[in-house]
């Protein structure tokens, strides 16, 4: 086939039929003869090393040039638009404008001066090798793989993507209505959902509600961590840990360890106003936060202003505080309190009025126990084995109880129970406020009153009563000392030949001591009494409060009357030795010699029989039963029968 001289001929020698043909048209014609020829030089897989299309091989390029197949430049340089309906395998330098790709591959050095849009939806768009240089737009429809660095703003990535600003802002991303969705600025803040992040990372949202800001999550669980507009912070599943690295629990907290230095700060508490802070923990139901508990603090100036009080729900299944709250334990300026928020001592413990239970209980395995009821003011228990619920429970087959009730403290004590069923409990000894004493009398009206029907009140023993060591008071009212079946008021038997009784002072001597021994002698003043009665010391005997007869260390016998004169029988310890009558201190008025047996009258030595001495005219006088004087003895010896005056 005749060609002309010049590329077209060596175009031809290149790829052209071995066959003649004539070629005319210029450029057009060549196209058509080409396609009219063989469509596969146009649409096939070519392979052209240089070809230039309206110039020469160094300063034109390619204009207006469409291939439908695949096409292979070594070298290319295209002034118009280029579009490629296959491969396009780029292998050395390439300048492309206003170009249209379907498959790019490029291995050597890219240069897009215009316009250019690469990829449809399967189709990928590689970079093997070199650079590519867009200053105008490159625009990649699907899946492009760069290979090398990319920059953008700069002629020197430093990494797969780099990007330089040259403003405020570095890169912003945009949704395809304009809406800017990510912005990075100049001094790294990253502002996702804001224009002017302020902080490395801020996302944001411009409405309220509950819109996920920030997610983190793996390909089998993409909820592991999410933070919400509204402020809630969510993670699900796992363990979160702070100051560890194998947290153990949903919260796992280590503290520096260092004075001072809390490891874990909550900042709800209130002040000393008991009743509207609000709660610094609550505890839920699991799932449905239900039936809540919660922990309160209270922080103020003075002690009994700052306490942790935790209460529990009333069961109500949406409770709130402090509706459906009950308080159950307050810590206060050191002091504990149980259902108070206000302890004054360091364990205090109150209830409502007439509670159902006792208040407080210790047990030893849930069996027996001690426990304390306060049920209203003069009405409170210390239980021994048995506690209250609604009832008095027993917890062992006897129970006891200290109970102050109606102004009395009251001993209460059963035994034959039933463990675990009710009882009433049985009084068995009182003490009043006057410190009487009542066994069997609630009511004692003497320091100890005993009263029982059908037994033996009182006894005392020493645990062997065949020796007769002990005490019994019988229902009759007779106390037995020694015996168990006393006869009469006060029966004493005694089995060891000692006193029966015995009463001393506080002295050690025994000085004054009042016995009665076995033998039935009682003795006064004397331990060995040798006669029925043995009286050591002085004897005062009175009748009523205006006489008595009274016996002195000095053997005088003085009767005595308030309202008449006194007179003392005395033994005189004179010698000569006689019984003298004499009214209270004065000279002796009568005497009995003892040795004798002469009485003197007015005189201490009497001479006969009867020896009378006056101290005036008359010495005798002797009267009828009716006082008529018959016998005058006067001092001068004369003797009037019938007259005073002889």
């Amino acid at each position: 086939m005749p060609v002309s001289a010049g590329w077209w001929g060596d175009f031809f020698d290149r790829f052209a039929p071995k066959e003649e043909a004539t070629l005319s048209g210029g450029n057009a014609g060549i196209i058509d003869w080409l396609y009219n020829r063989d469509k596969d030089l146009l649409y096939g897989n070519n392979n052209i090393d240089t070809f230039l299309i309206g110039g020469t091989a160094t300063t034109s390029a390619i204009s207006n040039f469409e291939v439908q197949g695949g096409a292979h430049f070594d070298n290319a340089t295209t002034t118009g638009s280029l579009s490629i309906g296959g491969d396009l395998s780029v292998s050395g330098d390439t300048t492309l404008i206003d170009v249209i790709l379907t498959n790019y591959l490029v291995n050597g050095n890219s240069t897009t001066t215009g316009y250019s849009s690469v990829g449809t939806a399967d189709s990928n768009f590689n970079f093997t090798a070199g650079d590519l240089n867009a200053s105008g737009e490159l625009h990649i429809s699907e899946g492009g793989v760069i290979m090398g660095n990319l920059g953008i703003g700069t002629t020197t990535p430093l990494a797969r993507i780099s990007v330089q600003g040259g403003g405020n802002n570095v890169l912003k991303l945009a949704s395809s209505l304009g809406t800017e969705l990510v912005t990075v600025q100049n001094d790294g803040n990253v502002g996702i959902g804001t224009t002017s992040p302020n902080s490395l990372l801020q996302v944001a949202r411009s409405s309220g509600g509950t819109e996920t800001l920030f997610k983190v999550g793996t390909s089998t669980n993409d909820d592991l961590l999410e933070v919400r507009s509204n402020g809630n912070v969510l993670i699900n599943g796992g363990n979160v840990g702070i100051g560890l690295t194998a947290p153990v629990a949903k919260l796992d907290v280590v503290g520096a360890g260092t004075s001072g230095t809390a490891a874990l700060l909550l900042r709800n508490g209130d002040n000393i106003n008991y009743g509207y802070e609000s709660a610094q923990i609550r505890f839920g139901f699991r799932n449905t936060d239900n039936y809540q508990h919660y922990l309160v603090t209270r922080h103020n100036t003075v002690a009994s202003g700052n306490s942790f009080d935790f209460y529990t729900s009333d069961g109500t299944q949406n409770g709130v505080y402090p509706t459906n709250a009950v308080l159950g334990l307050s810590i206060n300026g050191g002091n504990v309190g149980i259902g108070t928020t206000s302890p004054n001592n360091l364990f205090n413990v109150n209830s409502g009025s007439a509670p159902a239970n006792s208040q407080f209980r210790v047990t030893a395995n849930n069996a027996g126990g001690i426990s304390l009821l306060a049920y209203s003011a003069d009405n409170n228990a210390l239980a021994f084995d048995t506690d209250y619920v609604s009832a008095w429970i027993a917890r062992d087959t006897s129970a006891v109880q200290i109970y102050k009730q109606n102004d009395l403290l009251q001993f209460k004590l059963d035994d034959s129970l039933t463990v675990g069923s009710s009882y009433a409990p049985t009084t068995r000894m009182v003490i009043d406020m006057a410190g009487n004493v009542g066994i069997g009398d609630n009511s004692p009206d003497a320091l100890l009153e005993i009263s029982e029907e059908g037994t033996t009140p009182f006894m005392i023993s020493n645990g062997d009563e065949g020796n007769g060591n002990f005490m019994i008071v019988t229902t009759s009212g007779n106390l037995g000392i020694g015996t168990t079946s006393p006869t009469a008021t006060l029966h004493i038997v005694d089995t060891t030949n000692q006193d029966l009784f015995r009463v001393d002072d506080n002295g050690t001597d025994d000085t004054s001591p009042f016995v009665i021994r076995a033998d039935g002698n009682v003795g006064i003043g004397t331990t060995g009494p040798g006669e029925k009665l043995t009286v050591v010391g002085s004897i005062n005997l009175a009748s009523t409060a205006n006489g008595y007869i009274g016996y002195d260390n000095r053997n005088n016998i003085i009767p005595y009357s308030s309202t008449y004169n006194s007179f003392i029988i005395q033994q005189a310890p004179e010698a000569g030795r006689f019984i003298g009558f004499r009214p209270d201190n004065g000279a002796f008025v009568m005497a009995i010699d003892t040795t004798t047996g002469n009485v003197g009258i007015g005189t201490t030595t009497p001479l006969a029989r009867i020896s009378v001495q006056g101290g005036g005219n008359d010495v005798l006088k002797l009267a009828s039963s009716l006082g008529t004087e018959l016998v005058t003895v006067q001092n001068d010896g004369n003797v009037g029968i019938g007259t005073t005056s002889p």
